[in-house]
This record gives C-alpha cells, structure tokens and sequence, in this order.
C-alpha cells in the first residue's frame, strides 16, 4: 500500500469517526435549544475563551523551551507562533498534523534537528498524557467511572506506560546511540535519530527545566479546567467544579482517537457522556463543547496570523512544506 493510500484511509476513518460520534451525539437532541445556549454565551464568552487559550498557547511555547534547550536557544516569539500555527492545523486540516508541522517549521525557522523536535513534541504529549489521567483518576472520585472512561484510561494509561519506558531505554542508552549514529550507514542514521529524539528528555535532569516543565504543566491543565468552566458558565449552567476537571480529562482521552479536524464530534460525544452525569442536559453540553472548539480555532487563528505577519508567509509557508518532504 502506498504512502498516500494509507494517508487517505486514516483521514477517511478519522472523519467518519467523527461523523459516527457527531451523530451519537446529537441523537434526541434538540437543535433549537443547542442554538439558543450557544446565543446565551454569546461573543463575550467566546471571546474570553478565545484569549485564554492564546494564554494557554504561550504557556506551552515556554514549556516547550524548556523542554528543547536548543543549543543557541529557541525565541519565545518563534515558539509561541509555532503552537499557534499547530494547533492551528489540527483545528482545520485532516489527520491533524500540528505536531509533525511545528517539528518541520522549527527546523525550517531555527534549524533544529526533525528528530529532536519530534522528541521534544513526544515528551510534551507524554506529559500532557500524565495530566489528563490524573485528572481522570479524580474525576472517578466525583463518581465518573463509566466503562468508556474507563476504557479509555487504560488505553491511555498503556500508551503513556510504553512511552515513558521507551524514552527511559533510550535515554540511558543515549551516548551509546550517539557513538553509533557516528559510524554511518543506515543503522547509524536511526541510532542518530533516536539520540536526538531523546535528548528532550535529558534535559528534565536539570532542576532548573524539570521545575519550568512541571509548573507548565500545572499553569496549562488549570487554564484548560478554566476555560471550561467559563464556557458553561457563560452557557448558563453551574455543576460540581469537579466536572470541568472530570471534562478535561475526557476531552484529553478522546484525542487519542483518530477522529474529524478539530475534534468535531468527538468531544461532543465526550461533553454528553461525562456532563450528563453531572445533570447537564445533552444540549448545553454540545454546546459547551462547540464553544470550545469555537474558542480553541479563534485563539490559534489569532497567534497563527501574528506569526505570519512577525516572521513572512515565506518562511511559514516554507517550514510546511518541509513537513511534507520529509
């Protein structure tokens, strides 16, 4: 099978993913009452949801740094437009590639090595990962323990599981690879790729980086449970606080399903499934989660547009295309 075949068929599964969860979703709902809670919202609760997660992108471009330690140093005002400009392509394109188009445009903008970016992306995930099960975890406390959650946590659970002990192995293997990446050929080329790739991870020895990397972690899981709850206030309902952290965790889990370009369906499906224990009607949870993605593709249309205006449609348009000749 081609490249470009099996390309086409994971989007095409992705989308009618999507589409299968969008129609779950809104299954006996009431299409009338999910317009009138998003009109309860309005565009200043859009709009505020919308800066917070500009608020949000910025924090994970100073994680990222702290992450990457580029030798020569990554500019915070490069790494903030890269996340927006990702963020920005998994909200619109299919097979959300945002993390494959910051590795490529990093590389393009500040010449950093493609393996050492995908690595640093790697372990922004995995990190990202141990908030979301976390979250989960308490989320089970306040009585969210369905099977789909659950099945969901153990699946991230195992793949979090593998992709700390994979890092690990090859982090202390790293000098070891290094040396062979040296000797060339083929095999030295994926020893080399692999000691880049893991570099990232190194770099959590030094106190002064795991601490920004773990307080990044806090800011952004926090500002995400915010952002939540700020929506369905503005939506007009007020459960538990648990369940925004309960709804963060579910949101998490369900993008690691392939699924349509901005999670749509998906975390609609999520939104029913975890506010409804809480007593919100199916509406106001679509809503909710529409208002959501809403905010999440203004915010990084925002950063997105800033970038390009900073650096050139050149240099942007270029580090894309880099993405796909790699």
């Amino acid at each position: 099978m081609s490249p470009r075949l099996r390309s086409a068929l994971v989007v095409t599964f992705g989308i009618a993913v999507g589409g299968v969860a969008l129609a779950t979703a809104l299954a006996g709902a009431d299409v009338d009452a999910i317009v009138a809670a998003m009109t309860r919202a309005g565009w200043v609760t859009i709009a505020i949801a919308a800066l917070l997660h500009v608020a949000i992108q910025a924090i994970y471009a100073w994680r990222w740094r702290a992450i990457l330690r580029w030798p020569s140093g990554l500019p915070f005002g490069s790494a903030f437009g890269i996340v927006g400009l990702g963020y920005l392509a998994n909200q619109t394109l299919p097979g959300r590639p945002g993390e494959l188009i910051r590795a490529a445009v990093v590389r393009a903008r500040c010449h950093v090595e493609l393996a050492r970016g995908i690595g640093s992306l790697a372990l922004e995930k995995l990190l990202d990962g141990g908030a979301i099960l976390l979250a989960t975890l308490a989320s089970f406390a306040g009585g969210v323990a369905s099977d789909g959650v659950r099945a969901l946590a153990i699946g991230g659970a195992a793949v979090a599981t593998v992709g700390v002990l994979g890092f690990g192995v090859a982090a202390s293997r790293r000098r070891a690879l290094a040396a062979r990446g040296a000797t060339g050929g083929l095999i030295g080329l994926i020893a080399r790729s692999i000691a880049l790739a893991v570099e990232p991870a190194a770099t959590l020895r030094i106190r002064r980086a795991l601490v920004a990397t773990l307080a990044g972690g806090v800011a952004i899981t926090a500002a995400i449970v915010g952002q939540l709850a700020l929506i369905g206030y503005g939506v007009g309902v007020g459960p538990a606080p648990i369940a925004w952290l309960a709804l963060y965790g579910a949101l998490g889990l369900t993008s690691l399903l392939p699924g349509a370009p901005g999670y749509i369906g998906t975390y609609q499906l999520a939104a029913v499934a975890i506010l409804g224990h809480y007593g919100v009607e199916r509406e106001n949870a679509i809503a909710i989660a529409a208002i959501y993605q809403l905010s999440r593709l203004v915010g990084a249309f925002a950063v997105t547009l800033w970038f390009v205006l900073r650096e050139g449609f050149r240099t942007v348009l270029g580090g894309i295309g880099a993405r796909f000749d790699s």
